[in-house]
């Protein structure tokens, strides 16, 4: 069972629904009472439907970044030089009173260095290069992107640059031709 975060869970909030119409139901005249019960019936869940897989892309033709990433790890398990893949969740999350910052990374005296004001940011993906042991770091973005345009794009540019300054394999990737062509400029 998946952590609710603090919220209920959506059977939890039909059932809750479908208790208060049944007392509105009974408070009804009775001539409409019938319908309202019938209203008031819980709904059983077939299927579990992922809103991300099953819509379809606003721009036509265009898959969504996590289309993308999904083509882009079946890839990477593909090679048998790429190993242990990691992906990455990013955003913020409520745990009791205070709020957690998923996928940052605080390196105060790096970010210094760097003369930047922001902090670096995890990619979507991380691997291992197993002959040589480099470190794969790959952001994945949407067909059509160009460069880093705010904020957080800027603070996975700076991780990246700081893995490729390491030894690394780092870029931004928009199909899995960016990724083939990322690993094939470095000999990986």
């Amino acid at each position: 069972m998946k952590p609710n975060r603090g919220r209920p869970s959506l059977k939890q909030t039909i059932r809750s629904g479908a208790s208060t119409m049944s007392l509105y139901a009974s408070a009804a005249p009775k001539e409409l009472s019938a319908d309202a019960l019938a209203m008031a019936t819980i709904p059983t869940v077939t299927s579990h439907v992922n809103p991300l897989k099953d819509r379809k892309p606003k721009t036509a033709g265009i898959p969504y970044e996590a289309q993308t990433q999904a083509e882009i790890i079946t890839y990477l398990q593909s090679r048998p030089d790429v190993g242990c893949i990691i992906r990455f969740n990013s955003g913020t999350m409520r745990e009791g009173d205070r709020y957690i910052r998923m996928n940052t990374i605080y390196l105060k005296a790096w970010c210094e260095q760097l003369q930047e004001n922001i902090y670096a940011r995890l990619p979507d993906l991380q691997a291992m290069h197993k002959p040589s042991g480099r470190l794969i770091a790959i952001e994945v973005k949407r067909q059509g992107w160009k460069r880093p345009s705010d904020v957080r794009e800027h603070q996975q540019a700076l991780y990246l640059d700081h893995v490729r300054r390491c030894g690394g394999i780092a870029g931004f990737c928009r199909s899995v031709a960016d990724v083939i062509k990322l690993l094939g400029e470095v000999g990986a």
